[in-house]
């Protein structure tokens, strides 16, 4: 049984934030994306940061400014759920 660490976690994030935005070359692209094909932790958050991407990218995701209350906006209909772009 393999023990992780928190900051294990942590390097794992950053590795799979820079391979997703493209920062990684050679020898550390190919340790991330191994890392990647073999750890299902690295999977869900490679898929996160993909998904973060798409919605910060996509302008029908993205929605005007509520005045910071949300849950007024909510209760009066202005808010309506989006289901994210299937990966390809």
């Amino acid at each position: 049984m393999q023990v992780v660490t928190m900051m294990d976690k942590q390097n794992q994030r950053e590795w799979m934030s820079a391979l997703a935005d493209g920062q990684l070359h050679g020898d550390a692209c190919a340790q991330a994306v191994a890392q990647a094909c073999d750890d299902a932790d690295a999977q869900a958050t490679w898929q996160l940061y993909h998904l973060v991407g798409d919605v910060l990218r996509s302008g029908e995701l993205a929605r005007p400014d509520t005045g910071g209350d949300f849950a007024a906006c909510v209760r009066a209909g202005q808010v309506t759920r989006t289901q994210p772009a299937p990966h390809q």
